[in-house]
């Protein structure tokens, strides 16, 4: 469990976007933790108010927050963010089309959580399933389901199992209404990622240069000498070098992903993510498309 409050964190975003995402890893590490303690402390004091009759209990609010990714690094970042954090039973929802990215969220995920950034990590697409479990936490069973068809025996994958015991990553999540009600996770996360075609990153890098603009702006004008954020747009696309001949790995063209859930599972942590991209996420390329 994470709090919602936010927790100050050292400025490595500059770092991170000049260098391997995994290399400050074990700050975000750092910045969890000390939400998970402060959210237990806050979990305790509201223990003692009483939960409403089920009669009048509300239906659960859905909750979303959409990123623009502006290099590979800010993948890498979002996917580590929460590799951090591995809770039975958590379970993405990966959406998008063949090359949007997919796969390599899933990789940054796996190698975040396996603390190595070398870890050989395979598509499963023939094998619909790989499983990891060489690392502290619940095991990480990694699906894509794009090859599922009706006349596939679900029950080799045993999903109810993954869903409730393991971290899941599920790419194309679409198949699983093969599976059936019974079947599918509860209170998932969401994550559609596409690609921006020309006109609209024009049009986002626009929207952050009039931001850029209006923020130093109103620093000059209160006279808190607060420097704008190093480099630029086109800066900030230009500082990754993966190299990496993957998914993703050496695309350059802007993402816009956006995390969709309902229920109370994911706030803690999408408000965490909220308040450190608002501080940070301009030094390493990720922004928040409001």
């Amino acid at each position: 469990m994470l709090c919602a409050r936010w927790a100050s964190l050292p400025a490595w975003g500059a770092r991170l976007a000049a260098s391997a995402a995994r290399q400050h890893v074990a700050e975000l590490r750092a910045v969890h933790l000390l939400a998970a303690q402060q959210q237990q402390q806050s979990e305790a004091a509201a223990a003692a108010a009483a939960a409403p009759p089920p009669e009048r209990r509300q239906q659960p609010e859905w909750q979303s927050l959409s990123v623009v990714a502006a290099t590979p690094t800010a993948t890498q970042l979002l996917a580590a963010f929460f590799a951090c954090e591995l809770h039975s039973s958590d379970c993405y929802l990966l959406h998008g089309s063949v090359g949007a990215g997919k796969s390599y969220f899933s990789r940054a995920f796996i190698r975040t959580a396996a603390d190595d950034d070398e870890l050989p990590v395979p598509s499963p697409t023939f094998l619909l399933q790989n499983i990891y479990n060489d690392h502290a936490g619940p095991p990480i069973h990694h699906f894509d389901l794009y090859r599922l068809t009706e006349g596939y025996d679900l029950a080799r994958l045993d999903l109810p199992a993954s869903f409730s015991q393991a971290v899941s990553l599920v790419e194309w999540p679409e198949r699983l209404a093969l599976a059936g009600q019974e079947q599918q996770p509860a209170e998932p996360l969401e994550v559609t990622i596409s690609i921006l075609g020309q006109a609209e990153q024009a049009a986002v890098e626009a929207a952050l240069a009039e931001r850029r603009a209006a923020a130093a702006s109103s620093s000059s004008s209160s006279g808190s000498g607060v420097p704008e954020a190093a480099g630029t747009v086109e800066d900030d696309l230009g500082s990754s070098s993966s190299g990496e001949d993957e998914e993703g790995g050496g695309d350059r063209r802007w993402r816009r992903i956006q995390l969709l859930t309902a229920g109370q599972r994911w706030q803690p942590r999408l408000q965490l993510l909220r308040r450190y991209l608002d501080a940070e996420g301009a030094e390493v390329g990720c922004y928040l498309d409001d």
